[in-house]
């Protein structure tokens, strides 16, 4: 679960941090990079597409997280494409943070209606990902900066200001490179293991299973998997993997956590073949394009069908 902070420096590290950055980032502060700029480091290009202050709040219902009474809220659209030669897994939790006032806020708990929202996804070599991040950042403070940290690599950091409006996604190139066709089996091995896998069927809308609700401007799709266990040891439970549906700006949704149910309850042994019914709350109007898979194990195992 997100745990929403604010990471208090004091005037002395802030000067470090920002002055560790240059390495990556050169420059003053005044020639950083702005929105719309790519930077790079750590096996990505990471873009700030746009950042929204004060960024609209989304709350499907009353318990939805909100900011806490004298902050308000702030929205980055990420763009991060991984150019490195194994998967990659974007945490926005830990990798993201924005700067303001000489402190340091870490990513809410909220949504925005700004846009899709960016969460934990698994990415294959040569692929990208699209979404907004979210800090509470008290009222009357401007922030200036936002900072992306990869795994591995040196912090990117980018000037920014108030006002800035929501960028509309755009259709993105590459968004189904070396994705398979849909119902394509793909064999996914690492560590002894070998699962063979395909998305077998796409329904938009679905009718929710239980513990899974839509909240306002959003409905449900649902994608059946067929797995076959070729070799094992595995595991048939689908909790203990990324699946993530994209657009074609390659803007994500992950499953949700309640929907993966498996038809058998058991570890499957080899020669055995299940189906998971998988769910994903979308927003209305977001087009499935293609979906990614990620095992629990392995570096270079995050497979992607195309949905259509």
């Amino acid at each position: 679960m997100k745990i929403g902070a604010m990471r208090i420096t004091t005037c002395l590290l802030a000067v470090t941090v920002l002055a560790g950055c240059t390495t990556s980032v050169p420059g003053t502060p005044e020639s950083r990079p702005v929105v719309g700029t790519m930077t790079s480091g750590g096996g990505l290009d990471v873009t700030l597409v746009s950042f929204v202050d004060p960024a609209p709040l989304y709350q499907a219902d009353e318990y939805d997280s909100k900011p806490q009474d004298g902050d308000h809220l702030v929205a980055a659209q990420l763009r991060i494409h991984n150019t490195g030669d194994r998967d990659y897994l974007v945490d926005p939790i830990t990798e993201a943070s924005v700067l303001a006032a000489g402190q340091e806020f870490d990513t809410s708990l909220a949504a925005t209606s700004a846009g899709v929202m960016l969460d934990q996804v698994s990415l294959s070599p040569g692929q990208t990902v699209l979404g907004y991040v979210t800090f509470d950042v008290p009222e009357q403070v401007r922030t200036t900066q936002v900072r992306f940290e990869p795994n591995h690599g040196a912090a990117m950091l980018w000037q920014v200001g108030p006002n800035g409006k929501p960028h509309p996604p755009v259709p993105w190139p590459d968004a189904r490179k070396s994705v398979h066709r849909m119902g394509e089996q793909a064999t996914i091995t690492s560590e002894g293991r070998q699962l063979i896998v395909a998305p077998t069927k796409l329904t938009d809308p679905a009718p929710a299973q239980a513990q899974v609700d839509a909240g306002m401007g959003q409905h449900v799709v649902q994608v059946d998997f067929t797995v076959f266990a070729n070799t094992g040891p595995t595991t048939d439970d689908p909790s203990l993997r990324i699946m993530t549906i994209y657009d074609n700006a390659d803007q994500p949704v992950n499953a949700h956590i309640y929907s993966m149910e498996a038809s058998v309850e058991r570890p499957l042994t080899v020669g055995e073949q299940t189906t998971w019914p998988v769910q994903f709350v979308v927003p209305d109007g977001f087009v499935p394009d293609h979906i990614s898979f990620r095992p629990e194990f392995g570096r270079t195992t995050t497979t992607s069908w195309a949905l259509s």
